[in-house]
């Protein structure tokens, strides 16, 4: 059997040679080199797959040698190396090889190789090898039967990581894992398991064999393929082929043999993890061979040195284990002031610096803790945060519990022209001492402002690195309070001030209100009515079908919260949400609105249908009655075939039947038109007041030169069109006149839900521009020839702000849209809508006088009269009125309704007492 062995050995070692050499070649050819820097011994880029002819060749000589010997099925060894063990060993050893390898040649990160070596370690204990006690030849020192696994895989763990540790140096961790695979081996013979020790035999020939190329100065390093695998390898051996598991000699005596490896692992973590406060995976520089090199000795005195300790430790361990009981752990504390000799002259272990690492990193963590503490307190506390004082408030509170010195903004409010800056000092200084001084960029209420600057003094005597991390906290809280918290604020504060200026706060201050919309999304005059019921009725809640605006683009309900309908949660509803037309009547009635005392509806579909009760005020600003639900259901082409077209015809009966019967729960209705208000009498037998649509005409404003030729930027003069995509739109009536008239170039705005067809159908003489804001339509209209659109659409708000802007207009003839557009110069007119009518208006409006000053003039002082100015003043007198109406003067009573999203208050008096407030 000792000739099975030598053989072992000896093809083993010839293997590795000639594994190790072609691994070279292959890892010079493919640049898998080691690459020296700050961190690394050598000088040259060297090799670093050599680890993969040790492994390859241990296990192609061990695993054979086994099998032919019959380990699973010899009764001597079935006890300490079943298959069951070498199978659950085998695969733990590919998978920590596996990691080992892909990390020599892509990069892995540390915690992806721990997981692995877990797992591994896992393989191991299930395969059976695991120990639950440590003993002396039979006897039972210390039992843990209930934490064997973990145990286990602390063990293996552990040897493998102090492995991988220690590969820094030439022929370093090479020697120690051949002292200790020849230690086991050793043991095992002597215990007369010959087919056992064939495991960590065939492990030692490898390591000698790749030795050969690895010994000062190395040609070759082993990697994390092979540091990692011989350190799994020994620890997993150390505890599977135990004949006892779990006694001293088996397990204790190998793994002595890279104690210095084990002691320098446990000292880097405590190193890293206390007294650097860094990742204990983050490599550096600070290892036992290092510490020695610094002290001057040489590459190989280093090595010998290291061989040499651990080759007395283990005859230490050896002589320790000759005693009997517990006299054996006193033996083998003699181990201990061997390695602490080493260690501490060294440098590596210094007591009294540990020591107060740790305090210090207790004492840090402790801190840090608390402060994340508050931080996420006043994160809270700034949402709860609804005027600039409270704000400011918290602000103060942030800088006391966060330990600043003193704090100072300077503020330039939108709603003002004056320039506040605000300071706060620590009403309790403390001595004179060190300061961290920082200027903190912060933008306090939009991307249009530029940002202002909080100047802050944060003492740093005590730590450093705690004062960096709380301005670090106080400069986020800022960060994410200042612009959306302000702006809110701002927001809040202008409505209230509108409506302290236009509606008394007797009558309104003290209602419930809630404001319905159909559609948030859509465009035109419904979106902006309802902008300035917002702006007017700052404290109601909002309610809708479907609500798809963007966070970004919600300023025009003060970004405010909608609650919306189940219609929202289906499938296209935001690009096409007339498919749910006979589910939005079921979808807004089941809105609760019962809290609220007035509903005001701004209702283009099914707005004006939801509930209210009989002590409810329900005023209703109605577009058109059922608008889009009659014009998609009618529209040419959009349904196909007759079975469609009955189904569509259907689907408006039931809407129109709805429709009527809906329009009883409005008390007061309002047309934008008289054309309107004929339409909601004729359909609803109902009267209405009305008001036509709020026109923004400090932003539609003429150009400068209106009157000269008006041309795009090619300096060819153009038509415009701005329109959603949509079947009122009749935008294809638009493309198909312009296609036949080539030489007249048409630019159209808008998006919808008919882009792709309508592209296919332009020409080249028609641009799509797609959706644009408000700023760069009025520079298409100001420079276009006149504005076209053949809708018959209820909204002339469009129409009217290009006739602000100074623009003609080529419009259909219906009764909403030519009662504001009157037949001149500035207006033309066309009877049909098809291509051919429209290309007739087109040709009499070429042919007509070019409208002057005058014309436009007068066309924009009739739109002046509808500003939005003009709208919420009647709007808000109509409101005025029916609540007179309807409840009197019981809302002169204090009381007793407050608004359903009042916030919380705050209340600090010692932040008041501290808070400085100083115009400049």
């Amino acid at each position: 059997m000792e000739l099975s062995l030598a053989v072992v050995f000896s093809v083993s070692c010839l293997l590795s040679l000639g594994l190790t050499r072609l691994s070279m070649t292959f890892a010079s050819r493919v640049g898998m080199l080691d690459k020296p820097d700050a961190r690394k011994i050598h000088t040259t880029a060297t090799p670093r797959l050599g680890g993969f002819g040790i492994v390859v060749a241990a296990l192609v000589c061990a695993i054979p040698a086994i099998l032919l010997a019959g380990a699973p099925q010899n009764s001597d060894a079935a006890t300490i190396l079943t298959g069951q063990k070498m199978y659950g060993i085998l695969l733990g050893t590919l998978c920590i090889f596996a990691v080992g390898l892909c990390d020599d040649l892509f990069g892995v990160s540390s915690k992806i190789k721990l997981i692995a070596l877990i797992a591994a370690s896992c393989a191991v204990c299930g395969a059976g090898a695991t120990f639950a006690a440590i003993r002396t030849d039979g006897n039972v020192l210390l039992s843990f039967p209930n934490v064997s696994w973990l145990a286990t895989i602390l063990w293996i763990v552990g040897i493998a990581v102090a492995f991988n540790f220690i590969d820094g140096l030439d022929g370093l961790a090479g020697g120690l894992g051949l002292i200790s695979s020849l230690v086991l081996a050793a043991f095992l013979i002597a215990s007369g398991h010959y087919i056992a020790a064939m495991a960590p035999v065939a492990l030692a020939g490898s390591i000698v064999g790749f030795l050969y190329f690895n010994w000062h100065p190395a040609r070759t390093f082993m990697g994390d393929c092979g540091s990692m695998t011989i350190g799994f390898l020994i620890g997993a051996l150390t505890v599977a082929t135990n004949p006892l598991v779990g006694t001293m000699r088996g397990m204790i005596i190998p793994v002595l043999g890279v104690s210095v490896a084990m002691v320098d692992a446990a000292i880097t973590l405590f190193r890293r993890r206390y007294q650097q406060r860094r990742s204990m995976f983050s490599a550096e520089r600070g290892h036992i061979h290092h510490r020695l090199l610094d002290r001057g000795l040489k590459h190989h005195q280093v090595v010998i040195v290291i061989h040499g300790v651990s080759i007395l430790a283990v005859l230490l361990g050896t002589i320790a284990l000759s005693f009997d009981g517990w006299a054996t752990f006193g033996g083998l504390v003699l181990v201990v002031p061997l390695l602490g000799v080493l260690f501490h002259s060294a440098g590596s272990v210094q007591t009294t610096e540990m020591i107060e690492a740790l305090r210090r990193k207790r004492s840090h963590d402790r801190s840090t803790r608390r402060f994340e503490r508050e931080f996420e307190a006043l994160q809270l506390e700034f949402d709860a945060a609804d005027t600039f004082e409270k704000w400011w408030q918290v602000t103060c509170a942030a800088a006391d519990r966060l330990e600043f010195s003193s704090v100072e903004i300077p503020v330039d409010t939108p709603y003002s022209e004056s320039k506040t800056t605000y300071r706060w000092c620590n009403a309790e200084p403390g001595p004179e001492e060190e300061h961290l001084d920082a200027r903190i960029p912060v933008t306090l209420f939009g991307a249009d402002k530029p940002s202002q600057v909080a100047s802050v003094r944060v003492p740093s005597a005590a730590c450093l690195e705690s004062a960096g991390k709380r301005l670090a906290l106080f400069s986020r809280l800022l960060a994410e309070n200042g612009r959306e918290s302000l702006r809110n604020i701002h927001n809040a504060e202008r409505s209230k001030a509108l409506l302290e200026k236009m509606i008394p706060t007797c009558e309104l201050g003290k209602v419930r209100v809630a404001i319905v919309h159909d559609f948030y999304d859509s465009e035109g005059g419904p979106r902006h009515v309802l902008e300035q019921l917002v702006d007017i009725f700052t404290h109601a809640d909002l309610f809708g079908v479907t609500d798809f605006v963007p966070a970004h683009q919600r300023d025009f309900i003060h970004e405010k919260h909608v609650a919306t309908t189940f219609v929202q949660r289906l499938p296209f509803a935001k690009r096409r949400p007339f498919l749910y037309s006979l589910l939005m009547p079921l979808a807004i009635e089941q809105l609760d609105l019962s809290p609220y005392d007035l509903v005001i509806s701004s209702s283009q579909f099914v707005a004006k249908g939801v509930t209210t009760g009989p002590d409810q005020l329900h005023i209703c600003y109605c577009h058109a009655p059922l608008n889009y639900g009659r014009d998609f259901c009618r529209t040419p082409g959009q349904f196909y075939g007759s079975i469609a077209r009955l189904l569509a015809s259907l689907a408006q009966h039931r809407l129109r039947n709805w429709d009527f019967r809906a329009s009883n729960s409005v008390d007061q209705f309002i047309a934008n038109s008289s054309h309107g208000a004929r339409r909601i009498e004729k359909l609803y037998r109902r009267s209405a007041t009305v008001i036509g649509p709020p026109v923004d005409t400090e932003t539609f404003l003429p150009a400068a030169d209106a009157g000269t030729a008006s041309t795009d930027d090619d300096g060819q003069s153009y038509y415009l069109a701005v329109s959603r995509f949509v079947p009122p739109g009749r935008i294809e009536v638009l493309v198909d006149a312009f296609a036949q008239s080539p030489e007249r170039k048409l630019i159209v705005i808008g998006d919808g839900t008919q882009p792709r067809r309508l592209r296919r159908r332009a020409t080249s003489n028609i641009d799509f521009l797609g959706p644009q804001d408000a700023v760069t339509i009025v520079g298409y209209m100001q420079r276009a020839r006149a504005f076209v659109t053949a809708t018959d659409d209820d909204d002339p708000l469009t129409l009217l702000e290009a006739h602000a802007c100074g623009l003609p207009v080529i419009v259909l003839r219906t009764g909403c849209i030519a009662e504001f557009i009157k037949e001149s110069p500035m207006g033309c007119f066309f009877d049909e809508p098809t291509a051919e009518s429209l290309l007739e208006a087109l040709d009499r409006f070429d042919a007509a006088d070019t409208p002057d000053a005058l014309d436009r003039k007068a066309a924009r002082q009739r739109v002046e009269r509808l500003a939005t100015e003009q709208f919420v003043e009647q709007f808000t007198d109509v409101v005025r009125r029916e609540i007179r109406a309807r409840w009197g003067d019981r809302l002169e009573k204090p009381a007793a309704i407050v608004p359903v999203n009042g916030l919380p208050t705050l209340s600090n008096e010692s932040v008041q007492r501290k808070a400085i407030e100083s115009s400049t």
